[in-house]
């Protein structure tokens, strides 16, 4: 069972609590407003990415925990006895 970094952790969900807030802000501006200013559409796809990324690589993490699991399975059932 690997091991984890509780404070890498905890800084990660930090990360992306700030870039969700950042990104609610926008919220309150029309599309016109917001479309018209590339300084916001920026900061807007950058905090989007840093909130979604964990999720995808925590997603590919379980995949491959998934996968050894199934493997060493499978090596065990092939193991004659």
């Amino acid at each position: 069972m690997p091991e984890f970094n509780v404070d890498r952790i905890r800084q990660i969900i930090g990360e992306v609590n700030s870039s969700l807030h950042k990104l609610s802000k926008y919220s309150s501006l029309t599309e016109e407003e917001f479309l018209a200013s590339e300084d916001k559409v920026d900061s807007a796809k950058y905090n989007l990415i840093v909130a979604i990324a964990p999720t995808i690589i925590a997603r590919i993490f379980s995949v491959e925990q998934e996968f050894q699991v199934k493997r060493a399975s499978d090596r065990k059932a092939q193991c004659p006895r």
